[in-house]
């Protein structure tokens, strides 16, 4: 099972980060090891996936929880301490900041895989900005209840599907095809030619020395 997920890429100059944006030609990198930033030429950067409040269970923001919320065109990282919460808070399911603990426990949020980071880093760099994206959950515990609408016995908790790793799953989206070989051109034509004109393969192959 899937659901939709926001993404966010907010400036960080307080501590040593991965990613950093080049201020002067808005282009970000991603490095092994955590840099300094001087904030004047680069300005570090986190990555946050967030899930705005629903009825999902996950997306519920609780005691311990950190959450994003938006206030005078700023956005801020906030800890729950409180059952009183700012209009339209998402909830931080996954991010690359591990310095945000979860007091219970003492347990870093969930992580972003890096195949993501690498994708969301191409696209930002081509002018194209990743503004949501869909993650994997999985079920748990199961307590089964019988739906009248389905007709079968369904479970109705879900958490978010992680690695050993402790990461988020994140389906990236296949690359649309923008480029052919011959070979691939000419299959393509073929198709094209047979169905188009109603002509059996013959006449096709002789085109195909003609043309191609």
């Amino acid at each position: 099972m899937k659901t939709t997920a926001n993404v966010y890429l907010i400036e960080d100059r307080n501590s040593l980060v991965n990613i950093q944006k080049d201020v002067d030609y808005n282009k970000i990198g991603h490095f092994n090891e955590p840099q300094i930033v001087d904030g004047q030429d680069y300005a570090g950067q986190h990555l946050y996936i967030t899930l705005p409040q629903s009825d999902l269970e996950i997306s519920k923001i609780k005691q311990g929880d950190w959450y994003l919320h938006k206030q005078a065109g700023e956005y801020r990282i906030l800890q729950c301490n409180s059952n009183i919460l700012p209009m339209d808070s998402e909830k931080i399911i996954a991010t690359t900041n591990k310095y945000l603990i979860i007091n219970i426990g003492g347990d870093i949020l969930p992580l972003i895989p890096k195949s993501f980071i690498e994708h969301f880093i191409s696209e930002y760099n081509k002018g194209n900005i990743v503004e949501s994206v869909d993650i994997e959950l999985e079920e748990y515990d199961h307590d089964e209840e019988w739906s009248e609408i389905s007709g079968a016995y369904e479970t109705y908790k879900l958490r978010l599907k992680l690695n050993p790793q402790n990461e988020i799953s994140i389906i990236i989206p296949e690359k649309k095809k923008d480029s052919w070989n011959r070979d691939e051109v000419i299959e393509l034509c073929k198709s094209a030619f047979i169905t188009g004109n109603r002509v059996n393969d013959i006449d096709y192959f002789e085109w195909e020395k003609q043309n191609l």
